[in-house]
């Protein structure tokens, strides 16, 4: 994928449904906020009462609102669950919000947004593994419901405004991609790739070699990305 695909693009084809956390305000979330632009109807999720959400969501569809994308921020909320006190609060939300959505009828794609939840190598320190367990979470929704899924996408902790066009990019094109993040150096897609083979140790007379561990740090490709996030594959938009 051309890494500045998304500068071509500042805002999001059709109307998108935005989940924000609430009531409180998270820097990160009003910057992703004004990156989506001003079109996008907000969905302020209180609490964790799926039935109170899905009577929200539902009036939405009743008042003619159509939406060509659903996206949550509310991996941002990172304190524990108020009844779960192992799992975040934004994950258990998260799940609500799939339950809600569909309790209403909203089928359109839900994209579900980090930030720096995922490492795409040596150079890139994971600095939210709490939100990373969304990412666990996002995998099982998009085999459950892959009719009304998007994918997920890790931004930066600072959404500058490079990062908030490349954002504005994905949710109009995808191009077929669903674990993405967004990275200073462009946009990088997850993929399942052969790990490294270690040297397996030498052997000496009357001992037993033990099988050698794959590395745990992902090697870098021939064309310098990290295997397992390589850079998404060159796409022509129109």
């Amino acid at each position: 994928m051309d890494p500045d695909r998304g500068t071509r693009r500042h805002r999001t084809t059709g109307r998108l449904l935005i989940a924000v956390p609430g009531p409180r305000r998270h820097p990160w979330v009003a910057a992703v906020l004004d990156a989506l632009g001003t079109d996008a109807v907000r969905f302020e999720a209180k609490g964790t009462d799926r039935a109170a959400w899905a009577a929200q969501l539902a009036q939405l569809v009743e008042d003619g609102a159509e939406f060509t994308g659903i996206v949550s921020l509310l991996a941002a909320v990172e304190e524990h669950h108020p009844d779960l006190a192992s799992v975040p609060l934004g994950l258990g939300q998260t799940l609500v919000l799939v339950q809600a959505l569909g309790d209403a009828g909203l089928t359109a794609p839900l994209w579900c947004l980090t930030r720096g939840a995922v490492s795409t190598g040596p150079d890139d320190p994971l600095d939210s593994p709490v939100q990373g367990s969304l990412w666990g979470l996002g995998r099982v929704v998009a085999l459950e419901h892959p009719d009304r899924w998007g994918g997920l996408i890790d931004l930066p902790a600072t959404l500058d405004g490079r990062a908030a066009h490349r954002l504005a990019g994905l949710l109009a094109e995808p191009a077929g991609e669903d674990q993405l993040a967004v990275r200073a150096t462009g946009v990088r897609a997850r993929r399942l790739v052969h790990a490294t083979p270690a040297t397996p140790a030498a052997r000496t007379a009357g001992t037993v070699a033990a099988p050698a561990s794959s590395p745990a740090a992902p090697a870098a490709s021939a064309a310098g990305s990290p295997a397992g996030w390589p850079s998404a594959a060159p796409h022509t938009s129109s």
